[in-house]
């Protein structure tokens, strides 16, 4: 039996579909333009699936765990970064939603990326704090008050809205025209 399930960062697309994004990305963050890199991570997927890796690809690279995420009933949060170059973030968040399951609650943190940093980072910084708020309150939520819905751990939270006025006013600062928007996207609004 699972009590729980946090999941930072990690993916909701079959493993094929991953490693290709992530040679995408890759070969963008090296000085490829879009539509070329797209087109070598075709070929840069296939030497490593099929000559570098080609025992480990064969055996899960068609894996995809979202029936298995269908039959989660534990209370799960799952955390990604927008601006994640390992990860099809927007697609996983997608993937989880469609399943409409009450116990998953899928946050994505805005200008964040595999590593869930700050969006200004400084020295020291290596996760955000509102995540890690997030998931003390999942936790905390978990061992004190179990037989609240899922849904009302916001009512004990405020990290997500702390955040938002965090990065508000660093917008500001740096380009007061440039409107508010709010650092984080939830696939269940009623959650916060």
């Amino acid at each position: 039996d699972l009590a729980f399930a946090i999941n930072v960062v990690g993916h909701a697309v079959p493993m094929n579909d991953q490693l290709r994004y992530e040679e995408n990305n890759n070969l963008r963050q090296v000085g490829f333009l879009p539509g070329i890199s797209n087109a070598i991570s075709y070929g840069s997927t296939f030497v490593i699936q099929k000559i570098v890796d080609r025992t480990w690809w064969s055996a899960v690279g068609n894996f995809d765990a979202l029936p298995y995420w269908d039959k989660v009933d534990a209370p799960t949060l799952v955390l990604y970064g927008d601006q994640d170059m390992n990860v099809p973030s927007a697609r996983s968040r997608d993937r989880l939603n469609a399943l409409r399951r009450q116990n998953i609650q899928v946050v994505m943190f805005e200008e964040s990326d595999h590593g869930l940093e700050p969006p200004e980072a400084v020295a020291g910084e290596y996760q955000r704090e509102d995540a890690l708020e997030l998931i003390r309150d999942f936790t905390v939520w978990l061992r004190d008050e179990p037989s609240k819905s899922l849904h009302q751990i916001a009512t004990r939270s405020d990290a997500l809205r702390k955040s938002q006025a965090s990065t508000d006013s660093a917008r500001a600062l740096h380009n007061p025209d440039t409107p508010a928007v709010h650092p984080v996207e939830s696939g269940l609004p009623a959650w916060f």
